[in-house]
């Protein structure tokens, strides 16, 4: 076992601390802006059954399967407002259905 001095020790005590508390401190940061999202994410849903529910009564519910699926956020949100002048629920199945667009290098022809 190697022989450590005081100020080695008191070095790695205090490296120690300072490592814990900053990570403490981005972990704490981290997990509140992921349980921001969540929350959002949820508020979204809960407010697209409701809207869904009213627009089109029951048979609203049965997109709520695929809108739970989604994970970005924009993309509930433009659902959400597509809601009041969607006609049936194929136009709002469109919104999340669409097919991603083409990158620059991968057009077709």
């Amino acid at each position: 076992m190697q022989h450590i001095t005081f100020l080695e020790r008191e070095a790695l005590t205090r490296g120690n601390a300072e490592g814990f508390t900053r990570g403490s401190a981005e972990g704490f940061t981290r997990g509140s802006a992921e349980g921001f999202v969540r929350g959002q994410r949820q508020e979204l849903l809960d407010n697209l059954a409701l809207m869904l529910d009213l627009k089109f009564g029951e048979a609203g519910a049965t997109l709520l399967p695929d809108l739970q699926q989604i994970t970005d956020l924009a993309l509930l949100r433009a659902v959400r407002n597509a809601i009041k002048s969607a006609t049936t629920l194929d136009d709002l199945r469109a919104i999340y259905r669409a097919p991603a667009p083409l990158a620059p290098h991968e057009h077709a022809g």
